[in-house]
């Protein structure tokens, strides 16, 4: 075990040999006359540089899910809705456009020039390769124009992360549910409001770590509950009131006292739910069917070091966001699926195997290094974007596979002298403004820390709004008895309590409010959505033991030693749980 400082951060870490033994994994291994190493004709990746908590910030700068642009399609004209601003210096196609025959990605080509960086002859290439506009697929998306990294949208709006979901709003990381709105990571669940981490929940709002539930409120980890409000860890229970039993009489009595919600009783619910939540014991992880795995949210994995919100796993390590599994793993940020022996990436999938510090390739990918948008059946490439079916080129142009090796050796001789190999691209090539991306919503800065770190920055919004600034009568039943009120509501503009930026309703969610008997926000949907966030832990993890009395057992949790909570070990928490 090695132990080295993060040149970003300060903190220290380790390199373990699971770590190095990776990192001689995924080296690129071919003939070549320059750059070999002791072990002849493999080309090794050094140990990083940043500690895994820094090298997953730098990655996800990279990601830009959320924020939508109205701009001009660069090769038909039309009017689109783009992940990318218009001020970005490459063509924008949309998606299908990009697919298309209509243009080449070799034609953007460069020999690699000796005298300069590559990251330098990277960008100059980046600034000019077209990218696809969103990923979408037009195929299975019907009325969904505002979603982004969402696949069999239907009926759904400000909708990210997301698969096969419907009449859904406001949401990220989503998938097989419907009639949802402001949840964060739900699956297979149904008209849910306000909730984190669900799994087949029906009738849930305001609930987190919650999974098998109806009709529950203002609750968390609850498991195969009905009818619970500001309840905390509990399991096959039904009628329960802040953690005690009740009759099913007084249940419908509380509910029909309390469950025409307003914006004020929404806070104090949530106040007084929180207090219940701090007497009960916290469990240190929620890790489903694992073995040998630490981090948080993980299900069916095995031998997973410090990953989080994923599922099946194996031998990964420092792994995000991974819903659709992979094995042999390190440093990978969402997607998967036939992942294997795969370091630094991002947004990338659908078997994606031996490749080192690539964003968004997918779909039979192999042997690539540095590549961004390539997909599919793109195989041994470095430097390059956009390709479709190709092999051996760099810098987007055509090599035979003898001159492919010998230059990829020359050049990482090179970026060993230049000191880039082994560097994921750095964060000045993104081509989004740091507030923009998923890298602010787990590290928010300033604007002034953005700018002494050389990071873009968007003051503006790009939607703006005209009509009057309205306040909406906090009583939802004001527009099931005045419907004129309706239309107010839905051509004026509201303004954050908290940000003051404006924002609107729109038919589909005014309905779902209505129904539910829920209030209109008083708050911009950006703001929902970073409360949602802080609801969570973070995503590192701090070793600690359990708080249990006489318990000797340790483990690695999201819990800070100075956090409140009492954070037991799985085994007394199942006692404890009632």
């Amino acid at each position: 075990m090695e132990q080295k400082t993060c040149k970003q951060c300060n903190q220290e870490f380790e390199i373990t040999n699971v770590d190095l033994e990776f990192y001689k994994k995924v080296s690129p291994t071919f003939d070549g006359p320059e750059g070999a190493t002791s072990e002849g004709k493999q080309y090794l990746i050094p140990p990083p540089t940043l500690c895994p908590e820094c090298r997953w910030r730098r990655r996800i700068t990279f990601r830009n899910e959320r924020e939508l642009y109205k701009r001009k399609c660069d090769l038909s004209g039309k009017d689109i809705l783009s992940m990318y601003p218009p001020d970005v210096p490459f063509p924008v196609y949309y998606i299908t456009e990009w697919f298309s025959d209509k243009w080449n990605p070799m034609d953007y080509g460069k020999d690699f020039d000796f005298s300069k960086t590559f990251f330098e002859q990277f960008k100059n290439l980046s600034n000019k390769v077209p990218r696809f506009h969103a990923y979408i697929d037009p195929l299975v998306q019907e009325n969904s124009e505002y979603t982004n990294c969402a696949i069999g949208m239907k009926n759904c709006y400000l909708v990210s992360q997301a698969t096969d979901c419907e009449d859904c709003y406001y949401s990220r990381g989503i998938h097989n549910s419907k009639d949802c709105c402001d949840c964060l990571r739900t699956n297979k669940s149904e008209l849910c409001y306000e909730c984190v981490n669900a799994f087949n929940d029906f009738r849930c709002f305001f609930c987190q770590d919650c999974s098998n539930c109806s009709d529950c409120y203002f609750s968390s980890d609850l498991r195969g509950c009905k009818n619970c409000f500001g309840c905390h860890s509990l399991q096959q229970k039904q009628y329960y009131i802040f953690n005690k039993s009740v009759s099913k009489e007084q249940w419908e009595a509380f509910a029909k006292k309390n469950f025409s919600f307003t914006n004020n009783s929404i806070e104090e619910f949530k106040r007084k739910s929180y207090e219940i939540r701090m007497q009960v014991p916290h469990r240190f992880a929620h890790l489903l069917k694992c073995e040998n795995c630490t981090g948080d949210h993980l299900v069916e994995s095995k031998n997973a070091t410090a990953c989080f919100d994923s599922r099946e796993l194996e031998n990964c390590n420092y792994c995000y966001e991974m819903t659709l599994g992979a094995k042999d793993c390190h440093d990978f940020s969402m997607t998967g699926k036939d992942c294997e022996i795969v370091y630094e990436a991002m947004g990338c999938g659908y078997s994606t195997k031996n490749c080192a510090f690539i964003t968004n390739c997918r779909q039979n990918v192999s042997g690539l290094y540095y590549c961004d948008s390539c997909f599919p059946q793109v195989n041994n490439c470095f430097g390059c974007i956009g390709l479709k079916n190709s092999e051996y080129c760099i810098l987007n142009k055509q090599y035979s596979k003898e001159e492919y090796e010998k230059l990829v050796a020359k050049i990482i001789g090179h970026m060993n002298k230049t000191n880039e190999w082994g560097e994921f691209f750095p964060v000045g090539l993104s081509p989004f403004s740091y507030n923009k991306t998923l890298a602010f919503d787990y590290f928010p800065i300033s604007k002034d820390e953005a700018s002494q770190n050389n990071l873009k920055w968007q003051d503006k919004d790009q939607f703006t709004y005209s009509g009057e600034f309205e306040i909406p009568n906090p009583d939802i039943s004001f527009y099931k008895e005045n419907t004129q009120e309706v239309g107010k509501i839905l051509t004026g503009v509201l303004k954050c309590k908290i940000t003051g930026r404006p924002f609107k309703i729109n038919p589909q969610e005014l309905a779902f409010y209505i129904h539910n008997d829920l209030p209109i926000p008083d708050k911009h949907y950006e703001t929902r959505y970073q409360e949602r966030i802080a609801r969570r832990n973070p995503r590192r993890l701090w070793r600690r033991k359990c708080m249990n009395g006489g318990c000797n057992n340790k483990f690695e949790t999201t819990y800070a030693p100075d956090r409140p909570e009492r954070v037991f070990c799985e085994k007394c928490y199942q006692k404890e749980m009632t």
